[in-house]
């Protein structure tokens, strides 16, 4: 797998290995061990229902409009600020973590919402990386941007440093 431009040399296989993790634990607390049976009993199932399926497809519109930032080549030729990338500098990770909250969701598996804060800070410290590339690709411009668009959707910058 080529690593695209300004990724963390981990990415790729960190993040392989997130999900890996978060599918087994998922699997096995919602299949198998069901840990906390009674918090299922607490969520209706036509509640987790609609509420799963509204963060999956808000997790796949989220994923599909971050992937229009790199070309067929894997190059960042500009900085796109539209879109969702007017709400989250990475709707792309961000729509992984709303996917992986969505089935967690969808099952109460309370093992597998453990999991997530791991996986959280995982995803935080790429784009950490990724944001020091951009910042050192388009200086003022993306500080600028960094300024006024929160990393994950609602979060501000108030008390972090910018990428430098």
């Amino acid at each position: 797998m080529k690593r695209r431009e300004g990724e963390h040399p981990f990415g790729d296989k960190g993040q392989l290995i997130a999900f890996v993790l978060f599918i087994a634990a998922w699997a096995a607390d919602s299949f198998y061990f069901r840990f906390f049976p009674q918090f299922r009993a607490y969520i209706p199932l036509l509640v987790r229902i609609s509420i799963g399926l509204v963060l999956l497809i808000f997790a796949f519109v989220l994923v599909k409009d971050g992937h229009r930032v790199l070309t067929e080549d894997g190059r960042v030729i500009k900085l796109i600020t539209d879109g969702f990338f007017r709400f989250s500098r990475h709707p792309v990770y961000l729509g992984i973590l709303v996917f992986y909250l969505a089935l967690s969701v969808l099952t109460v598996s309370v093992l597998s919402l453990l999991l997530l804060p791991f996986i959280f800070i995982y995803y935080d410290f790429i784009a950490r990386y990724e944001e020091k590339y951009l910042y050192l690709k388009f200086g003022e411009t993306y500080l600028n941007y960094w300024k006024q668009t929160p990393k994950w959707f609602v979060l501000k910058n108030k008390l972090k440093n910018p990428p430098e």
